[in-house]
């Protein structure tokens, strides 16, 4: 074949690939339900349907298809009235679904509410899940499902399925039993098909053994998510302990701006003294065969945990593959809780552990509060920088620490057991240590950051990998928006402001005043800001919890005007003032980025991403970068 013929082939076989995906995106529907609407109905938004059964009935000459969208009109969908999103079938629910159709990589089936959390499934009253999306027949899986905006009450599980996006979401679940609220996992076959799950801009809340469950799935991305555990007594059997982030038998995980508020604190404890967690790793209960399938790497960035009658981070990781990575962290604050960080493992466990820039303090169990604890007889590269802990520490191993500042307030146990191997540790209150010349700044004022011209700024080890500052800085978004695990931009700090926090609004309505709200008693609902006396968001809680006013700029004194060109006060761009971003910043390749015409998200459609996705990032150096 001449090169011209060739030439010609490869064109038309361009258009037709063209012309085929352009089908595709033309066949896809949309079609609504809403809890008033009709089953004998068009399926439109001027006459919606009633059931989710109906929405999915695939024999009907209409129902959603692979690919296709639903929408969710503003309303309470129950089990009795419209179904809900479970196709358990051993759920008794006759207006759920038997299935939902897979989409496909470049065509997700959508679930979506019409006005974000507007569209409410509550399956509490019959115990069980208002989301459970997969199938318990053996070795068949969903996929390629997004969900956005909605609140499940009683719960949410996904088993036997890969490829499930949920975005802004509400959970809650108050069986007080030996489950989850939110579950990811399986347990009846191979994990291979189980993986890429991306749970994004969401609020957990109740009493159950755990509030979010990793279990035998790799590949998945937890960010932006608040967890609020009420005291769960009868969530435990047989020792175990309550964990609010569990991480069970899972590989190449990353949780990135994860809080845990107030666990435990709602007056109950007592009877429930059983050892518990608010981050926790576990790789003890092999599945199969000797030694049972490892836990790790799992990267935890920006995340917090206060307030907790629990300890912050747990591991226990008996059954990682010699050689592999294990937990990397940075930029980790806990404070107000019973321990902080319990790296521990079983004999012979030979993995990278890597904790960097970590605040750490106000632990609440006296003498027995250790800051940092390695436990078992393991042996490995384990790596602990530019950290601050108030309380004391104890090791069973060497340790390579530096440049930490380990603040005894009681005077008890030794807070520098790591004397032989510490460069430059200090011993000083980041509270009260200015001295008005050098160091004109107190180091903490507010848990998320060091501040400036402090004794803690800018002082600690030198690296590329991680900050200067002794302590963490939780300022900053990580994880592009809408990015997967091995998507451009999934990993790493993003120019974009943390604070306030999105949907706090939300969030502190169902927490503290909803149909299923906590105990009002509870810190943050019973929280008010320093300035003028009102109910704290979750943004001035955090801020505030160390007594000091939150700073202006973070909310600004005035709202922006939106559409004024000139990125202002509660704006993330406005016009052409994107703030200093660019699809580059963001995690893209290239391309043009705008903004949204609310003023409160970039536009994205116009970036790029050459070549493939990203490869997953694993080790370098002795990082551990899941």
């Amino acid at each position: 074949m001449s090169r011209w013929a060739r030439s010609i082939l490869l064109l038309v076989t361009l258009l037709v690939l063209q012309l085929s995906a352009a089908s595709l995106s033309a066949s896809a529907a949309t079609y609504w339900i809403s809890p008033e609407g009709q089953d004998g109905a068009a399926g439109t938004q001027a006459a919606p349907w009633k059931t989710f059964r109906r929405a999915f009935d695939v024999a009907s000459s209409s129902h959603v298809r692979s690919g296709d969208k639903l929408v969710l009109a503003d309303g309470l969908y129950t089990p009795s009235t419209t179904g809900v999103l479970n196709t358990d079938l051993t759920a008794e629910c006759s207006g759920c679904p038997v299935d939902i159709p897979d989409g496909t990589p470049l065509d997700f089936t959508v679930i979506q509410a019409e006005n974000r959390y507007g569209a409410r499934l509550d399956s509490v009253a019959q115990g069980f899940d208002a989301l459970w999306l997969g199938t318990n027949r053996s070795n068949v899986s969903i996929r390629y499902i997004e969900i956005d905006g909605l609140i499940f009450y009683g719960g949410v599980t996904f088993y036997n399925a890969d490829h499930i996006y949920l975005h802004h979401f509400g959970a809650y679940s108050e069986q007080e039993g030996v489950g989850s609220i939110v579950s990811i996992g399986t347990s009846d076959h191979s994990k291979s098909n189980f993986d890429h799950f991306l749970l994004e801009d969401g609020f957990i809340w109740g009493r159950e053994r755990k509030h979010l469950l990793n279990f035998r799935t790799d590949h998945n991305v937890f960010r932006r998510i608040v967890i609020r555990p009420n005291t769960c007594c009868g969530c435990h059997s047989s020792g175990n302990g309550r964990t609010s982030v569990s991480e069970y038998n899972s590989q190449h995980t990353v949780y990135q701006n994860v809080i845990v508020l107030d666990a435990d604190r709602d007056g109950a404890n007592g009877e429930c003294e059983i050892s518990s967690t608010d981050f926790s790793e576990n790789s003890k209960d092999p599945v199969g065969s000797s030694p049972g399938e490892p836990t790790g790497p799992t990267g935890y960035y920006g995340c917090m945990s206060i307030n907790s009658e629990r300890h912050c981070y747990d591991s226990e990781k008996s059954y990682v593959s010699a050689g592999s990575p294990s937990t990397y962290s940075e930029n980790f604050v806990c404070w107000d809780a019973a321990y902080g960080l319990n790296v521990g493992g079983g004999s012979g466990k030979t993995t990278a552990d890597r904790h960097v820039n970590f605040t750490i303090g106000a632990l609440t169990r006296g003498g027995g509060s250790r800051v940092y604890r390695l436990g078992g007889t393991p042996s490995g590269d384990y790596v602990t920088r530019n950290g601050f802990g108030d309380g004391w520490l104890s090791c069973g191993i060497s340790e390579d620490a530096d440049h930490l500042n380990l603040f005894d307030r009681e005077g008890v146990g030794s807070p520098t057991c790591f004397d032989a191997q510490c460069l430059e540790c200090l011993s000083s209150d980041p509270q009260n240590d200015a001295d008005g010349s050098a160091f004109t700044n107190d180091s903490l004022k507010y848990l998320v950051r060091v501040e400036e011209n402090s004794r803690l700024s800018g002082t600690g080890s030198a690296d590329s990998t991680f900050s200067r500052d002794i302590g963490a800085t939780v300022l900053k978004r990580y994880g592009r928006t809408g990015a997967a695990h091995g998507e451009s931009g999934y990993l790493g700090l993003t120019g974009e402001d943390l604070w306030p926090w999105p949907d706090e609004d939300v969030i502190r309505a169902e927490f503290c005043d909803g149909r299923y709200a906590l105990d009002q008693s509870s810190a943050f609902c019973s929280a008010r800001a320093l300035g003028d006396g009102s109910p704290a968001t979750l943004t001035e809680y955090i801020w505030e919890y160390l007594g000091h006013q939150i700073p202006p700029e973070v909310y600004g004194p005035a709202s922006g005007v939106c559409g004024d060109g000139v990125k202002g006060p509660g704006e993330t761009c406005d016009g052409s003032d994107l703030g200093g971003q660019s699809c580059e910043s963001l995690g893209f390749t290239g391309g043009s980025l705008a903004c949204a015409e609310d003023c409160q998200s970039f536009d994205t459609s116009g970036c790029r991403v050459d070549g493939p996705p990203a490869a997953p990032q694993n080790l370098a150096r002795t990082d551990v970068r899941p």
